[in-house]
């Protein structure tokens, strides 16, 4: 009897995650799953239960650079962070990079009735992260004087930064061309400038 091939599950997971990220959960197959992933639908359903249960980790997994991202230093670069994500976002990449294809939890507020409440929990824990970081950045950038300081106004800012963000990201993903944001971040960024 042959023995199953042995596989390191951290890998598979990234791998799946560039899948569904470049093609959401509904338009990606167990045969693409296999493709990118190297192993057989049957190893898949065998370590991950099914198709929505690798996704669940490749989201989560997701979730966790986004995460990291946001607690590497963000809030106390105030300002700068801000802007600097922005220009990021809206900077041109590779043909073959991700972000090409937008945000991973954005293309999935797009599946989430397919993908289902699990999934909806994820995205809901990530935003609020996101809202975090930004009412961080924004509080720290008062503190320092940077902006006139208008705790009233803190969740409003950090709501309307989360918006132009996935805003970026959809645009992205809909134009194959992250520099399609272009527009978008300008604008935030004055925005930003005018508080």
């Amino acid at each position: 009897m042959a023995r199953p091939r042995s596989f390191d599950e951290d890998e598979i997971i990234e791998k799946a995650m560039f899948a569904f990220w470049r093609q959401g959960y509904e338009a990606t197959s167990i045969g693409d799953l296999e493709d990118a992933t190297g192993i057989s639908r049957i190893s898949i359903y065998n370590a991950f239960g099914d198709k929505e249960g690798l996704f669940l980790k490749a989201l989560r997994r997701y979730h966790g650079i986004a995460h990291d991202f946001f607690n590497d230093g963000f809030v106390e670069g105030g300002l700068r962070s801000i802007v600097n994500l922005f220009e990021t976002i809206a900077s041109d990449k590779p043909d073959d990079a991700p972000q090409r294809f937008g945000c991973m939890l954005v293309n999935t507020v797009l599946d989430v009735e397919t993908v289902g409440v699990k999934a909806e929990a994820i995205i809901e824990e990530c935003r609020n992260d996101m809202l975090a970081a930004f009412s961080g950045a924004i509080d720290h950038a008062a503190k320092n004087g940077e902006i006139e300081a208008r705790p009233e106004k803190t969740r409003d800012r950090s709501e309307f930064l989360v918006g132009a963000m996935w805003g970026c990201w959809t645009t992205a993903r809909s134009q194959r061309s992250t520099s399609a944001a272009h527009g978008i971040a300008r604008t935030v960024l004055d925005a930003v400038k005018a508080w």
